[in-house]
Formats: structure tokens, C-alpha cells, sequence
């Protein structure tokens, strides 16, 4: 019956069919109106679909023999499970889910794998997940919102949070300066800690003016730091570029008295 309602019959070209199956399947996105259970049930039709086909939606091969040298008794069943997991997350709302994707793959960058390993899991994980809000920026002195977004200019960046994911990858800072533990560290230049985000190897002539480190700016830096512990200073540079000076004023020069002429007249 599946068959029939993807449009098969006697005359379709059998690689086709598996072709455009497979495509389906990772085509498959959640629609914004769309509730967990009925995506996770297109996302399983989709699925049957490529098996009623006789094709496999990846080979599990390569990642089955990686699998059993970190778990000996991992099986293709296990391995397909974790395959499954991320692809109904990644196949989420963008909308919705992002937040969730930027701190999958943040955590990654402390040594955390925290990427759902079943599809209970990934169901659970895009039942429960709570969206982070962003800081809304407004011009009009009278909006209700947060007091301290009062009388910004739009063009003026948010303030610094440390609520959400942006900041889910932060360590504390190691009293000893042991930056060994972080992502892109250099064991040529042990003393200079890596940017967070990838590339992380910036530049040894910047430092970082909220946890006073070389090597990264203040807005990737790994570490926490309590907000009152730093300020950003407006005036301080995180570069070497001298301040532009536009403070000076321009002398008014006097405009010449303009003469009116008479009109010539005739007699």
C-alpha cells in the first residue's frame, strides 16, 4: 500500500524509486505548526518508505567498527538508533530549535557529546526543549520591556548575558593558567588561551578585556567570569588601531556679502 501511494507500480524504475525515497527522507523537515507526535510518525513513514525500497538510508559499515572500538558490544541496531537520534533533531524547526542545535555542538567543544542516542531520547529532547528568548532591543522610552534595553539605540548591540547557549560551552577560568584542556589549545604557546569558537587560534597581540588572557576577544572568551567581575570599556580598544578623533571642530569661514544688481531697464 505504501508503495502504491508513493506512486510505484510495474513500470517504475526501481532506482528511481529509491532514489527519490531516500531524498524524501532527508528532505524531511518539521513544519512550525507541526506537534512532535506527527512529525515523528512522517518522520518514520519516511523511513519504512527507503527499507520498502530495499535501500539503506546510510551505510553503517565505517561508523559500526568505530562504534566497537569505544563499545565492544555495540550493534548495527544500536549504531542506527544514534544515526536516527540526530537526524530527527536536525530535522527539527529551525525557529524553535536552533538554541538546541548551537548548544549541541558548543558542548562538543568542552568534550561533551550530549547528542540524543535514541529516538525515545531525541523525542524526549524536542518534547521539553525550551526555546531561548532573545534580548529584544526598542527605541520608544515607554515599552514595557526589560528597564535596561530603555532608550538604546537599535543599533547598539544587546548587553552581555549569561543566560543561554552562547555561553553553554564556558569553563571556569584554571588558577594555574593550565589551558590545556581547551579546544584548539597550541602546546607551542602553552601560555595563551585559544578563542571559542573555531578557528580558535586568533592572534597573540589581542587581549581579551574581560578575563584579561591573550588571544581571544571578550566576545568568544571560554571562561566565566561573573558580569560584576568585568566592565566593558568603551573607550579601551581590543586592537592596536589608534581612536579616530572626532571631536575637532571645524572653523566657520564668513561668506562674502552678496551684492544685489539693479536689473537693466530699458527706455
Amino acid at each position: 500500500m505504501q508503495k502504491i501511494t508513493a506512486g510505484v507500480n510495474k513500470t517504475t524504475n526501481k532506482y528511481h524509486s529509491a532514489f527519490k525515497a531516500t531524498k524524501k527522507f532527508y528532505c524531511t523537515q518539521r513544519i512550525p505548526t507541526e506537534g512532535i507526535d506527527e512529525f515523528y510518525n512522517r518522520f518514520e513513514s519516511v523511513k519504512d518508505l527507503v527499507g520498502l525500497f530495499n535501500a539503506d538510508i546510510v551505510d553503517l559499515t565505517a561508523l559500526l567498527t568505530i562504534e566497537r572500538t569505544e563499545n565492544p558490544s555495540a550493534t548495527k541496531e544500536t549504531t542506527m538508533q544514534k544515526f536516527l537520534a540526530v537526524a530527527l533533531v536536525m530535522g527539527a524547526n529551525k525557529v524553535k530549535y536552533e538554541s538546541l542545535w548551537n548548544k549541541l555542538e558548543n558542548d562538543l567543544l568542552v568534550g561533551q557529546d550530549t547528542y540524543p542516542k535514541t529516538i525515545g531520547a531525541a523525542t524526549h529532547l524536542l518534547t521539553n526543549w525550551k526555546p531561548i528568548t532573545p534580548i529584544r532591543t526598542t527605541n520608544n522610552p515607554n515599552d514595557r520591556g526589560n528597564p535596561n534595553d530603555r532608550g538604546r539605540r537599535g543599533s547598539e548591540a544587546p548587553p552581555v548575558t549569561f543566560v543561554g547557549t552562547e555561553w553553554a560551552a564556558l569553563v571556569p577560568l584554571p588558577a594555574n593558567s593550565d589551558f590545556s584542556a581547551l579546544a584548539g589549545f597550541d602546546s607551542t604557546r602553552p601560555t595563551l588561551a585559544p578563542y571559542r569558537k573555531p578557528p580558535h587560534n586568533i592572534s597573540a597581540e589581542i587581549k581579551c578585556i574581560k578575563c584579561k588572557q591573550e588571544w581571544h576577544y571578550a566576545t568568544a572568551c571560554p571562561f566565566i567570569i561573573a558580569p560584576a567581575l568585568f566592565q566593558f570599556d568603551t573607550n579601551q580598544s581590543q586592537t592596536s588601531h589608534k581612536p579616530v578623533n572626532t571631536t575637532t571642530s571645524i572653523e566657520r569661514v564668513p561668506l562674502p556679502p552678496v551684492i544685489l544688481k539693479t536689473p537693466f531697464r530699458g527706455s
